[in-house]
């Protein structure tokens, strides 16, 4: 990650009042995904705290309404607790949302949520054959039924939830199928997300190209299920300056931990050199400036790429990934979905220009 004026970049940037949050109210959580990042154990934040992370937000010099998003762990623990006051005292205030795994939910909840307009977003991996691998309960039952039976009364309310689902080498020879068993449930918008921290080969770049293609042409015949890795496609073709700004941290959105501090990303929750305050005393000027010297490194590229492939890297790679990594280097798990989705935006672009489908109307303009 660099920018041509990095320092003025920082001294810009330390400057700057968050005002989104994404806030991890509990590390508990009643799955056990096998490739979580967060450690699974008792901490759980507390109303305090959650008042703390508000007043914070609401403080803040920007205009505009704050943004606090809940998560963990599975935040769906702490709604009796945490969520549902937080959110009734500062409805009027502020704007929520929540990332789930839709285990929790139920009629109740979700007309809570539609009441307050607090936004959803729900981690669901796939099939069965997916699901139960990947995101099984934490006594290891299967989750996929359990999940289901809340998913068409989510839906009747929020018609725009997003499926998002998580890619590793047991999954992605399973897109396909995913893809028709979200359209079947009702879903408009998909996303797929690769695990980064996996041991990915040939055959499986091979296979995850196969798989988005087979998507591709099924979205090119009429299918209103429309897959978001062509819109981020898209924006990674496109040049413009690539810094770890674009997603805020800790300039325009922080993290919060269970215990108040701050981090520059909800996901560097777990490396104590990310804290860079707290909900109790703000951010610390000197600690957020030495984050952002060390987390602007110049991104080592991998080698022989052609200059799209280095434009689809730059603006595709996840800065908080490269900081935990250390040397700067792209992942290999994030360098095959970026190819793949490189191939897919070529094919996708090739094939709807040339035959004057509707979607080359939408995506040329």
């Amino acid at each position: 990650m660099s920018c041509e004026n990095c320092q003025t970049c920082i001294s810009d940037a330390i400057t700057i009042q968050p005002k989104n949050a994404v806030f991890n109210v509990t590390d508990a959580c009643n799955f056990r995904c096998p490739y979580c990042f967060v450690e699974h154990n008792p901490r759980r934040a507390t109303l305090e705290i959650a008042e703390k992370v508000c007043q914070y937000l609401l403080n803040a010099p920007n205009e505009g309404r704050p943004t606090l998003w809940f998560f963990g762990g599975e935040p769906m623990l702490e709604f009796n607790t945490i969520i549902k006051p937080i959110v009734e005292k500062y409805t009027d205030q502020m704007t929520f949302g929540i990332t789930t795994n839709g285990s929790l939910l139920n009629e109740d909840v979700v007309d809570f949520f539609y009441k307050h307009k607090v936004s959803i977003l729900l981690s669901i991996d796939g099939v069965a054959e997916v699901q139960n691998v990947q995101r099984p309960f934490a006594d290891g039952r299967p989750s996929f039924e359990a999940v289901c039976r809340n998913i068409p009364y989510l839906l009747l309310k929020y018609p725009e939830t997003h499926f998002r689902a998580t890619l590793t080498k047991h999954s992605i020879p399973y897109m396909n199928e995913t893809y028709d068993f979200a359209r079947h449930m009702g879903f408009k918008h998909i996303t797929f997300v690769v695990n980064e921290f996996e041991d990915y080969d040939d055959n499986d770049q091979l296979e995850l190209e196969r798989q988005y293609d087979l998507i591709a042409l099924k979205i090119l015949d009429g299918s209103p299920l429309w897959l978001e890795d062509i819109s981020k496609a898209e924006e990674y073709n496109t040049q413009h300056e690539s810094t770890v700004f674009r997603c805020g941290y800790g300039t325009t959105s922080i993290g919060v931990t269970v215990e108040g501090k701050i981090t520059p990303c909800q996901e560097l929750s777990s490396f104590d050199g990310a804290v860079i305050g707290d909900v109790f005393n703000g951010i610390d000027k000197t600690l957020h400036e030495a984050f952002l010297q060390k987390a602007t490194k110049e991104l080592k590229m991998p080698e022989g790429l052609d200059p799209q492939m280095k434009t689809f890297i730059l603006n595709g790679v996840c800065p908080k990934r490269e900081y935990a990594n250390n040397d700067f280097t792209v992942t290999k798990g994030r360098e095959m979905q970026l190819r793949a989705m490189r191939h897919l935006y070529n094919h996708f672009h090739r094939v709807t220009r040339r035959s004057g489908n509707k979607y080359w109307q939408v995506i040329s303009q």
